[in-house]
């Protein structure tokens, strides 16, 4: 979908469940760790609300059982939605995740890798009027990250992101998007000096970065727009036309792209797309 854009990787793209009118929960308790989640609505059926998380219980007593180890992660996720006006819905999403491994039990006594820490939270709010027509929405994203890897890479960064946009329902099966994002970031990102020794782990050469442009650049930005149109000529067809563009701004310096993109759907058969 054109409205996914400036990613190096493979990207997941999912839709949460609809809120539920009914309180409900579910707890595990597993060997590796141990979580739960609660979901519900709020009084007078104006919103629910949902709060889940999980925490390594099993990787803490790993932790105390091996003194060289030290293993740990937890995680956890929160939505809250009201309504706000007919139609219209206040959404506020949370989530982020800690991990962190001290002195991995594998390798050779040549290796200097000791610590990994991975550590992200996420909060976007949105504000969505839905109708049977169309859907228009806005969104404000904050972020902050602080990751590290055995002192020679480091990033601590805030980052906000406002996007946009607009569905509208066409007739047979067809409709339109227009929309837009854009994503702000600030920190720092430390790496290894130039001729410092690479992190090594099991007996290999493992990372070296050397970002001095990125690095050392007080900003980084990046934004782009999209619009995708799908039609449905006939039953058996359908065309999907979309283009997106997107620039980045590292120190001031920009790069821009284009993205356009083309789909052809054929229906031989109702059960066969």
């Amino acid at each position: 979908a054109v409205s996914l854009g400036r990613f190096a990787g493979a990207v997941v793209d999912a839709e949460m469940v609809p809120s539920r009118d009914e309180w409900r929960g579910e707890a595990a308790l597993r060997v590796v760790d141990v979580g739960g989640l609660v979901e519900g609505p709020l009084p007078d059926q104006r919103g629910s609300l949902l709060i889940g998380g999980h925490y390594a219980l099993g990787a803490a007593i790993l932790s105390a059982a091996v003194p060289s180890v030290d293993l740990g992660y937890w995680d956890y996720q929160g939505r809250v939605d009201l309504a706000v006006a007919p139609h219209t819905h206040a959404e506020f999403v949370l989530f982020g995740s800690f991990d962190s491994l001290e002195n991995p039990p594998l390798g050779s006594e040549s290796d200097s890798f000791t610590t990994i820490d991975i550590e992200f939270h996420r909060l976007e709010a949105r504000l969505v009027r839905r109708t049977d027509e169309a859907e228009v929405g806005t969104a404000l994203r904050i972020g902050y990250d602080n990751s590290s890897i055995d002192r020679t890479l480091a990033v601590e960064a805030l980052s906000l992101g406002p996007r946009t946009w607009v569905h509208w329902s066409l007739a047979d099966d067809s409709h339109l998007r227009i929309g837009g994002d854009m994503l702000g970031s600030v920190g720092n990102i430390r790496s290894i000096s130039e001729g410092s020794t690479p992190t090594v782990f099991a007996g290999r050469r493992q990372i070296r970065v050397d970002l001095p442009f990125v690095a050392d650049a007080a900003a980084r930005h990046a934004g782009g727009t999209f619009a995708d149109l799908r039609v449905r000529p006939t039953e058996w067809h359908a065309l999907e036309l979309g283009a997106r563009g997107d620039v980045w701004l590292v120190d001031g310096e920009p790069e821009m792209a284009a993205d356009p993109r083309v789909r052809a759907i054929f229906y031989p058969a109702e059960a066969w797309e």
